[in-house]
């Protein structure tokens, strides 16, 4: 969502959410379960997962552009933001054994109660919780000169207690050469150059006297 209250000045918030479910089946033949911890060896075994995750997001930003800061001359960007988000996950695990040594993968597969049922195994992960703070300005002198300077602060549950938070700078300077006066007077004369130059062998190949340095222009 976007919104414009004032002039150069944009507000702009983000929300999404995440649902994902994942089954994980696995399905061991008699003749592969020679050493199961589970016991029951020389009998199919089957192993049943469930992973569901959940994942939301939320960012806000505030952006301040003039693209006629002093008369039109420079222009400045200025974007400030917060954005927090948090994954929480859940697994689920079911195992049977001691199948019929006869059955077929796709048999235990299509009757999973015929095996013996062990306790289910269940794990609910850590939440990662992340929050962050950033900042970024663009400033451009005159079409010529640019500069980017940003700063970001993430905090998250993973990171160790005392060391929570990490802060991130970050600073980019750049010239555009093609905006200078000298630059456009060379490039111009280099241009004038290979004009010469392509012309003069035009003509001395009239003349069949081509030197052997004009032979490749």
């Amino acid at each position: 969502m976007n919104w414009k209250p004032w002039k150069n000045i944009t507000f702009r918030s983000e929300f999404g959410y995440t649902w994902n479910r994942e089954n994980d089946d696995h399905v061991w033949a008699a003749d592969a379960v020679t050493n199961s911890k589970y016991g029951a060896n020389g009998q199919p075994q089957a192993r049943y997962g469930t992973d569901n995750s959940s994942t939301w997001r939320n960012a806000n930003t505030v952006t301040y552009d003039n693209k006629k800061l002093f008369g039109g001359r420079d222009h400045i960007n200025i974007l400030l933001g917060q954005e927090w988000s948090s994954t929480e996950e859940t697994e689920r695990y079911n195992t049977s054994i001691a199948y019929p040594s006869s059955m077929t993968i796709n048999e235990v597969l299509a009757n999973a109660a015929a095996g013996t049922a062990l306790a289910n195994e269940s794990d609910i992960l850590a939440k990662d919780n992340m929050l962050s703070f950033f900042g970024r300005i663009n400033y451009t002198m005159n079409e010529k000169y640019l500069a980017t300077f940003t700063l970001r602060g993430d905090g998250s549950s993973k990171f160790g207690d005392g060391h929570r938070w990490g802060v991130f700078p970050s600073l980019a300077l750049a010239w555009r050469m093609s905006h200078q006066d000298s630059f456009r007077q060379l490039t111009l004369w280099l241009a004038t150059m290979v004009s010469t130059l392509v012309l003069a062998r035009q003509v001395l190949q009239c003349l069949n006297m081509v030197p052997t340095w004009l032979i490749q222009i």
